[in-house]
């Protein structure tokens, strides 16, 4: 009788072991499929492409520019916790020079497109809740070419293909179809910006230049906050440098000043809402957002006109 009630015991406790054992097994598979992004378009990419089974973690508040974001020790370690981390390259993470990192973590998704990296001088000034900050001398925002973007999501299904490669056939599905709309988001662009390719449009703020590149089209640029008042003596000569043949639309990442819109269109001057998308959007996604600076353009672009002359 004893000895059978050992033997019970033992296989019991033996069990409990092994079930253990496959606990610990399943956790270590969840962490494993933990993905860290610095931007929001890389969260967008990775999210579709991975699919359902893997965490994607963007830990960038909404209301700060990825492009100029310090992290805190603890948002280091969610990156440091990641098994892989995307990032968008071209000089865009300059926080990563201040933190550890595992290296063989880190990926560039825009190592594919250093050529067509755009250098230009840096500017340094200050705006909003980041305090000052410096434009690099390297223009980041390349996700707005969409060739590039379609190369950046082209990495991250590379690398996903590469580390679990069993989940082959669902990346390769979800890849397909983000392919497909990237393309069809590159056309509609082309299309939209082809009345105006040898003109010059403006910007409120520097970051339009691949967009500018890809759909033969000029930008210039001034450094203005999307809220912030502009003065008035400020927009009466950023009026009087237009050209006889610019064209009288000006891009902001963000919806201006009630009073510097109002000063902007008194003089025909049409403000159209062009988002980068650089952090999440309070509503819908990427895609919708692109397809949204599509539709604002379009609904400006048949009563626009060459200014007679300079203001």
């Amino acid at each position: 009788m004893k000895q059978t009630f050992f033997l019970l015991l033992l296989l019991f406790v033996l069990n409990s072991c092994g079930n253990n054992q496959k606990g610990d097994s399943s956790e270590e598979n969840v962490s494993s499929k933990t993905i860290a992004v610095s931007n929001y378009p890389l969260y967008f990419f990775t999210q579709r492409i991975a699919g359902a089974g893997f965490d994607v973690l963007y830990p960038v508040p909404k209301d700060v520019d990825p492009a100029f974001f310090k992290p805190s020790a603890e948002i280091v370690s969610i990156y440091q916790s990641a098994e892989i981390i995307f990032i968008n390259g071209a000089g865009y993470e300059s926080w990563m020079d201040n933190v550890s990192l595992s290296q063989r973590k880190v990926v560039n998704t825009s190592v594919k497109a250093i050529e067509k990296y755009i250098r230009e001088k840096s500017h340094s000034h200050s705006h909003g809740p980041d305090g000052e900050h410096v434009h690099a001398e390297t223009a980041f925002t390349t996700w707005l070419d969409q060739s590039i973007a379609l190369a950046q999501a082209r990495e991250i299904y590379e690398t996903l293909m590469k580390i679990y490669p069993e989940s082959k056939q669902d990346f390769d599905n979800n890849y397909d179809k983000l392919e497909s709309e990237i393309n069809e988001l590159d056309n509609q662009l082309d299309n939209i910006f082809n009345p105006y390719k040898g003109t010059t449009l403006y910007a409120s703020h520097p970051v339009y230049q691949y967009l500018a590149k890809r759909y033969g089209i000029s930008i210039k640029s001034e450094h203005w906050e999307p809220g912030q008042k502009v003065e008035s003596d400020i927009v009466k000569t950023f009026l009087e440098s237009f050209s006889i043949n610019d064209t009288k639309i000006m891009l902001w990442e963000g919806e201006p000043h009630p009073e510097t819109r109002k000063l902007l269109e008194n003089a025909g001057v049409k403000v159209v809402l062009f988002i980068p998308c650089g952090n999440k959007p309070p509503q819908g996604d990427y895609l919708s957002v692109m397809k949204a600076n599509i539709e604002n353009l379009a609904s400006v672009e048949n009563n626009v006109n060459p200014l007679s002359a300079p203001l």
